[in-house]
């Protein structure tokens, strides 16, 4: 659901963006529908962290808070807290010109290496912007790839292989190691 609501341009998901979200992230919702944010926000979190851009025209790609520049933002990279984000608005597109880059002049040594970054990614010119999948090596979503990228990332607690012991009777694999 957060791959549809972050990439299509459909009704549902202007929807869930205009309710739910602001300037990439989640509002605060006083009402109902806490159990939907709640459940949205987890699957948001880690949904763009393996949405990629292939930089195209600028116009679909937030500048601070989508993934264009690898595998984070601009708002990770510069450390930036969501309060200090809640005007930086501005596209991709804002900073081409004629098919290529162009950035004001910054004193920040941290920006001004987000932007060295920057200058290194190719414009496609003439093209959409383009958002890939990370988890697959055709750059599609599909949920078996977000099914199998979830279970990666799950840690089992060390007492599992303690209690599912293979060697362990049933009977003795919940007691302490010398069973009754």
């Amino acid at each position: 659901m957060a791959w549809n609501i972050m990439i299509e341009n459909s009704i549902f998901a202007k929807f869930m963006t205009s309710r739910y979200l602001q300037n990439g992230y989640l509002k605060r919702v006083q009402d109902t529908s806490y159990v939907i944010k709640r459940g949205l926000k987890v699957l948001w979190d880690w949904t763009g962290r393996y949405v990629r851009w292939l930089v195209g025209n600028g116009n679909n790609i937030n500048f601070w808070t989508d993934y264009w520049l690898g595998s984070y933002s601009a708002v990770e990279y510069l450390d930036l807290r969501p309060s200090e984000t809640r005007n930086l608005k501005e596209k991709v597109y804002h900073y081409i010109r004629s098919g290529n880059w162009e950035f004001p002049q910054v004193k920040c040594s941290r920006m001004q290496n987000l932007i060295d970054q920057a200058l290194d990614i190719p414009i496609t010119k003439g093209m959409e912007d383009k958002p890939i999948w990370t988890l697959t090596t055709t750059r599609k979503f599909s949920v078996a790839s977000t099914y199998k990228g979830m279970q990666v990332n799950i840690q089992k607690p060390s007492w599992v292989v303690d209690v599912w012991n293979k060697a362990l009777m049933p009977r003795n694999s919940f007691l302490d190691e010398g069973g009754i």
